[in-house]
């Protein structure tokens, strides 16, 4: 369990898991990533932090594809203007919700992906995204999705009636 350390470290908010089932889906330590790719990260983070509104959605693709590995063959990503209609709900003010990404892999797994362009998470206007993706979760069969801004990553989980994060700065 000392590969899990981490874990303790970072913000959260209600129980999204706790240390028994976590170290069941981690049992080990992931592999390291490759100087090349560690250099590459490095890139694009000083790329992002030059131009955080143009780079933002491009930033978030690399880092879940090239560094978490939601990429092929596992599944495929849906941008933007490529997330079907039928993703969209509605939330309670009326307003149409889909992810800016969506990831469907094998089995019906699916990571939807809500990208904010505020500072902070959850601070200010911010909330309005975080509502927006619990409500979204909650009107379909999905309990579980990313938020981020580039800096902050939330993975998010909504219950019936609660809901829990848990949440990285980069």
């Amino acid at each position: 369990m000392d590969h899990l350390q981490w874990w303790s470290s970072i913000r959260h908010g209600g129980l999204l898991l706790d240390p028994q089932r976590l170290s069941k889906l981690i049992p080990a330590p992931p592999p390291a990533i490759r100087d090349y790719q560690h250099d590459k990260l490095r890139r694009e983070i000083s790329l992002f932090v030059d131009d955080q509104r143009e780079r933002r959605g491009r930033f978030v693709s690399y880092v879940l594809e090239s560094v978490c590995g939601f990429g092929s063959p596992g599944g495929t990503w849906h941008r933007g203007g490529n997330v079907a209609a039928t993703w969209t709900r509605r939330a309670v003010t009326g307003e149409a919700v889909r992810p800016n990404h969506l990831w469907l892999g094998r089995h019906g797994a699916t990571l939807p992906v809500f990208i904010d362009d505020e500072k902070r998470l959850g601070i200010g206007r911010s909330k309005r995204t975080i509502s927006n993706a619990l409500q979204w979760l909650r009107q379909g069969s999905e309990q579980l999705a990313l938020v981020t801004n580039g800096q902050q990553w939330r993975l998010i989980f909504a219950g019936l009636d609660y809901d829990a994060f848990t949440e990285c700065r980069v």
